[in-house]
């Protein structure tokens, strides 16, 4: 089993060319585009630009996701995690993006796993609000978590976001103490 710490941002919330920096695919020059998702890569500058075309450039409206709607969206991660057999460790649902720390099979890749997460998240909140949206951007961060001290520092890392709608680790509360 591998662990990993996948990330994804709602719809329209977190441009390319963001203020916070970014994770994006960026042109700069000649050449292929560079993807910085890479373990300790730094995030794109900002660049109110690139936001600003972003922004022009959505299909959808901007999502976001309200205090009522990260309980049953964290329940359908669990029962995703249940159904794959993977080990659902932590998760952090915020206004505007999710972060959780998975161990998946060695024959299950990360995008598979970052797939499944937002489509299964996706239909319970198109069926909690009666609504079909388009909830998420179209990718996300996937970073190997490669030993037990790396799991245990994306843990902690999703435990203390900022702002969280709801934090979890292991079937507990993020404020009661491990068991």
């Amino acid at each position: 089993m591998q662990y990993w710490l996948l990330t994804w941002t709602l719809y329209g919330t977190w441009l390319p060319g963001d203020p916070r920096g970014s994770v994006a695919s960026v042109l700069r020059g000649p050449g292929p585009r560079r993807e910085r998702d890479g373990y300790r890569e730094p995030f794109e500058p900002p660049m109110p630009g690139l936001q600003a075309t972003s922004a022009g450039n959505q299909t959808f409206p901007t999502a976001a996701l309200q205090p009522d709607l990260a309980p049953p969206l964290l329940d359908q991660f669990r029962q995703t995690a249940h159904l794959r057999a993977w080990r659902l460790e932590a998760a952090a649902i915020m206004v505007d993006h999710v972060h959780v720390v998975v161990g998946i099979p060695d024959d299950c890749r990360p995008e598979e796993a970052l797939r499944d997460l937002k489509a299964y998240g996706s239909r319970r909140l198109n069926a909690l609000t009666g609504t079909v949206r388009h909830w998420w951007t179209r990718r996300g961060s996937r970073r190997l978590l490669r030993d037990a001290r790396a799991v245990e520092g994306a843990v902690n890392y999703v435990l203390r976001q900022k702002s969280p709608l709801l934090v979890w680790r292991n079937g507990r509360n993020a404020d009661e103490p491990p068991g």
